[in-house]
């Protein structure tokens, strides 16, 4: 082979990549014809056209449309909200107790005993629940778990979650109607 014809070979294997190189330098997008910069990216910015493809890719939401304002609100799932209004409404009928019902008489004492026993039965009974929700799946599990490993029993109802929303429900409503009784209540 002469000199002649490797320069041709070569010569003729660097114009690809040089037109690869003016596509992604900003020049002209064959696609939408835009002439802005494409930086070291090798897709249009502005329609996600890859030219070693010949085919458009998602590069998420344009920069000339604004971007969805994502709130709070949505972030949050239903059966949370639902946690947060029962603290709200613990904390709430606990206050009212403690400024209604007077420190001399028996009836803040009733109250208070009245509403740790009920609060401490229902995280009781959440507990129990999402012990039974992931012990079927478990050949480790023991009733014994319930109370030696409170965080491993939860592990199946969280993944279960919203459906097994009411377990965690108890289990919050109880210890924060506990707390309540005992600081605000007393």
């Amino acid at each position: 082979m002469t000199s002649d014809s490797s320069n041709n070979v070569a010569a003729s294997a660097a114009s690809p990549a040089s037109g690869a190189s003016t596509a992604t330098s900003g020049t002209t997008c064959a696609n939408c014809g835009a002439t802005e910069p494409w930086g070291l990216a090798s897709w249009c910015p502005r329609c996600g056209y890859y030219p070693a493809f010949k085919t458009c890719v998602d590069t998420g939401p344009r920069q000339d449309e604004p971007a969805e304002a994502i709130s709070l609100v949505k972030l949050i799932p239903a059966w949370m909200w639902v946690l947060g209004a029962g603290i709200v409404g613990i904390f709430v009928i606990s206050l009212a107790a403690r400024v209604v019902l007077s420190p001399e008489s028996g009836s803040r004492l009733f109250w208070m005993i009245a509403q740790i026993t009920i609060c401490l039965s229902a995280a009781l009974v959440g507990q129990f629940a999402a012990f039974l929700s992931g012990a079927p799946g478990s050949d480790k599990a023991s009733a014994f778990d319930v109370f030696l490993k409170p965080f491993e029993i939860w592990k199946p109802s969280i993944r279960r979650l919203p459906e097994n929303a009411w377990c965690v429900w108890c289990v919050g409503w109880g210890l924060w109607g506990v707390f309540c009784a005992m600081v605000l209540v007393r």
